[in-house]
């Protein structure tokens, strides 16, 4: 007898729209009008170990999930190539720093296979430092530091997606970016 081979394909889509600013992405919501859009970009992500262990160690053993939610965050400088060990205490990318805090990923109800976050877009306001965006990362952890760009050192950190943006993207001091992930 013939056996069937099964897999899992774990994966997704960043998605960002980048706007002039609040005023332009405001008015995009209502008229979906795509020449206030300054760029966009569709970006295959890769789960580094770090990501796959946790899914696995939380779904299929019991380690318990995350206490705080998923948060989605940007990356600058040279563009890094993306690294099966990399882990949210050593990237191998820097993140940006000019936006308030990471914006929690707030996940629906999976459909057809696919959890995303549109209903609950995370929203990037730039607030001051014109800078290139060469990636994007989802990152969760067990402590409040997670919430703060650039922090590596928040207890229980996983870093469980990055994709690299090709090619990069400007985002001046005043733009805001839509990120959403699926």
């Amino acid at each position: 007898m013939k056996g069937t081979k099964e897999a899992m394909r774990v994966g997704g889509t960043f998605h960002l729209d980048c706007f002039k600013d609040e005023a332009d992405r405001q008015l995009w919501l209502r008229t979906k009008d795509k020449s206030l859009v300054l760029w966009h970009a569709d970006v295959q992500n890769k789960i580094p170990d770090q990501g796959l262990t946790n899914l696995g160690n939380v779904y299929f053993f019991t380690t318990a999930k995350l206490t705080n939610e998923w948060y989605l965050s940007l990356t600058t400088g040279a563009a890094t190539a993306w690294a099966a060990g990399m882990t949210y205490a050593v990237p191998v990318y820097t993140e940006s720093v000019a936006f308030a805090a990471r914006p929690q990923c707030v996940f629906a109800t999976s459909a057809s296979n696919i959890n995303t976050n549109s209903a609950s877009v995370a929203v990037f306001t730039n607030t001051g430092t014109s800078e290139t965006i060469y990636g994007v990362c989802l990152v969760g952890a067990n402590a409040a530091g997670v919430t703060t760009p650039g922090d590596k050192a928040a207890s229980g950190g996983v870093l469980f997606s990055y994709g690299l943006l090709a090619p990069a993207q400007p985002w001046i001091s005043g733009n805001v970016i839509n990120l959403t992930y699926s």
